[in-house]
């Protein structure tokens, strides 16, 4: 259940509830990071590869049915 209270806004954004400062602390989840570009471009290539043989799939036609006479 959705509580509107202070505590349960509080609680539905993930911020402290019990009085906490939360200028430096509760921070988590936040920071995304810095990839290298050598580990950047190397997810590219792999990216890459993985996408070409799903198209060749793709491609490949279903044989017409042969008539019965």
């Amino acid at each position: 259940k959705m509580i509107r209270s202070y505590k349960g806004v509080r609680h539905e954004t993930g911020q402290k509830v019990r009085g906490q400062r939360t200028r430096s602390n509760g921070r988590t989840g936040l920071t995304v990071g810095v990839t290298k570009k050598a580990a950047l471009e190397a997810a590219k290539a792999k990216k890459a590869e993985e996408a070409a043989p799903k198209k060749e799939e793709k491609k490949e036609e279903k044989k017409p049915a042969e008539k019965k006479e």
